[in-house]
């Protein structure tokens, strides 16, 4: 059996406003109100928050019993009304567990990205020592089997299933204290220590052969997804310039020619420190950020580790300016995509010039 509770929306009051109330430049404000708990849990106690949109969740009742004293299930149902009418499978029961697992109803907009926000605003004085999100559903990264050449030193370390997952990774922050941790599978040599499974984004699919010649000496365990028509490279350094100010021309990169290092998926663990680094109103604003438009999840997806993982601080969100990438103007971005078409736009829009010198030294000997 477990102990099931139904968290209510609450109202805020006139003081939880004031701590944390939007500014007014952004244009859409959440202002969902819940709690978990009303009390600070200890340092070793672990939150997993999951959003949950009808998929099957019995990989919940998998996850070790031995965590029970120090584990709580809070499952963020999104869900719209008319799906769960018509969708059998929306009306999931939660699996027997003998954990605590809480419940909250939300609306089903800003995709998974949106989850952490909104939790860490409502539950931000009463955190676990560390929170891990996931999406109910397993994300292809955590069971992927990434393409390293043989090498009988290297071990690989992948997951079958969400609950293998949960219990590796629950394990590993009690183990580690560490800040911020990826859900991504790890590699180990002999005698080294676990390296994350992390990726980057191409600024270009131009000559990928040369490309790779550039930076595999810095990438030994970085993969690249190839861009296209929405240009995540150039919206990661648009987001990235919101919220840290400076030029997105200079917003740091993994290597050359590629964008931030980032978890797909956006799954990862946090500790509360790391999120009492910011202030309440910053995380408040980020929910409601996510909510902007479609492209803004994909470009805060690349920038976890920048924003739980950083010592620098978010800027204050009156002067976060405006996404262009929100309007992206079709005549820059349609297929086929044009790299050399798009930075024409991101030119305009940021005063200054999105492309590489690798891209640059190509331009000269295009027809």
């Amino acid at each position: 059996m477990h102990n099931f509770t139904e968290v209510h929306l609450l109202e805020p009051n006139a003081s939880e406003q004031r701590a944390w109330r939007q500014p007014p430049s952004l244009s859409v404000h959440d202002d969902t109100q819940f709690k978990i708990r009303d009390f600070v849990p200890p340092e070793d106690h672990v939150d997993i928050v999951i959003t949950w949109s009808c998929e099957d969740i019995e990989w919940i009742s998998q996850i070790s019993p031995k965590f029970v004293p120090i584990l709580t299930v809070v499952l963020l149902q999104k869900v719209d009304k008319e799906r769960e009418k018509k969708e059998p499978k929306c009306h999931t029961q939660v699996p027997e567990t003998p954990f605590n697992v809480s419940v909250v109803r939300l609306s089903n907009r800003g995709r998974d990205i949106h989850s952490p926000f909104i939790f860490i605003k409502n539950n931000y004085r009463t955190l676990a020592g560390h929170t891990l999100f996931m999406q109910a559903d397993q994300h292809w990264f955590l069971r992927w089997s990434p393409p390293i050449a043989p090498n009988p030193e290297l071990k690989v370390r992948h997951f079958e299933n969400n609950a293998e997952a949960v219990n590796d990774f629950v394990s590993m922050a009690l183990r580690r204290r560490a800040r911020f941790i990826p859900l991504t599978p790890y590699a180990k040599k002999a005698e080294e220590d676990e390296v994350p499974m992390l990726f980057a984004d191409r600024e270009s699919n131009i000559d990928i052969s040369v490309q790779d010649s550039i930076i595999q000496q810095e990438t030994e365990y970085l993969f690249t997804f190839e861009n296209g028509v929405n240009d995540v490279y150039n919206t990661a350094r648009e987001m990235y310039s919101i919220l840290f100010g400076g030029s997105p021309c200079d917003a740091p990169s993994s290597s050359p020619l590629l964008g931030v290092t980032y978890v797909p998926g956006f799954q990862f663990i946090v500790s509360r420190h790391a999120l009492w680094r910011q202030p309440l109103r910053i995380w408040a604003s980020m929910a409601d950020l996510t909510l902007e438009c479609l492209n803004m999840g994909y470009a805060i997806e690349r920038l976890s580790l920048q924003l739980f993982d950083s010592d620098k601080n978010i800027s204050d969100p009156e002067a976060w300016t405006k996404a262009s990438f929100c309007s992206l103007d079709e005549a820059y971005f349609s297929a086929p995509w044009d790299v050399y078409k798009s930075a024409e736009f991101w030119r305009r829009q940021w005063g200054c010039e999105p492309l590489s010198d690798f891209l640059l030294s190509r331009s000269r000997h295009r027809k």
